[in-house]
């Protein structure tokens, strides 16, 4: 992942580049820097990305008549593309905030890098729920719900840096709350919500998977004067899997 604050080359492409290295593996050659501002614009489409990518990883498992193990590989899918670093967060998070303990001490164990076992709980929890809802889901709505439920989790973003306060004092992800503005967040919630509408259900599943989110990043806010990148992380994959849930039960 390239780091903020190198020298800024490209106008045009560091916003689409720079979201990409941020919330995915995919390797971006031409990026030479971060620019927090424009690559907030972008968060929303490269969800759309990575949701597309495990959809069509759905399709073609399902099309040989595997719907099950299309839900289960669609869901790794999702984990590779993005490196894991999402579900790392909600890892952290759930580790940190897991048992009543002081801000200064749950951010401490937010940023320690080994896993408890209230982050793996949540983790395990978190990707049955994902691979049970696809199940549950029409085979042939199924690759849409993971595309939109992409862009609306990764939409969310930008509102929630935008929302709340950075709990940290220093860290790679302060310029990001630095620099989200109501611009940022009304385009990812736009652009998020309004791919919802092409599934059945969609709209309603979205705006509760977005609400359950914010609920979240309430929660954490609660507990630590502010969130962080971690439950910015968290945040997404729970509004993915509750979204993914609503489409199931639509």
């Amino acid at each position: 992942m390239a780091e903020p604050g190198r020298r800024v080359d490209g106008r045009f492409t560091d916003g689409p580049l720079g979201a990409l290295a941020l919330l995915t593996r995919i390797p971006t050659p031409g990026l030479r820097t971060i620019s927090p501002r424009r690559s907030l614009w972008w968060m929303a489409p490269v969800g759309a990305l990575c949701g597309a990518v495990a959809g069509l990883i759905y399709w073609l498992a399902a099309s040989a008549g595997a719907e099950v193990l299309a839900a289960a590989l669609a869901v790794g899918a999702l984990a590779l593309v993005s490196g894991g670093l999402h579900l790392d967060g909600l890892m952290d998070t759930a580790d940190g905030l897991g048992v009543p303990r002081s801000a200064g001490r749950a951010l401490e164990i937010m940023k320690d890098s080994h896993a408890g076992a209230f982050g793996v709980i949540a983790c395990v929890v978190v990707l049955l729920v994902k691979v049970c809802a696809l199940v549950d889901t029409d085979p042939a709505q199924a690759p849409l719900a993971l595309l939109a439920g992409g862009m609306v989790s990764r939409g969310v973003l930008p509102a929630l840096a935008w929302a709340f306060p950075y709990a940290r004092e220093e860290g790679m992800a302060r310029a990001f709350f630095r620099q989200a503005g109501p611009g940022h967040a009304a385009l990812g919630l736009l652009l998020g919500l309004g791919v919802t509408t092409m599934v059945p259900g969609g709209i309603v599943a979205g705006i509760v998977a977005v609400a359950t989110g914010g609920l979240v990043a309430l929660w954490a806010r609660r507990r630590l004067g502010g969130i962080t990148g971690d439950v910015l992380g968290a945040c997404c994959e729970i509004v993915e899997a509750s979204f993914l849930i609503g489409c199931a039960l639509a």
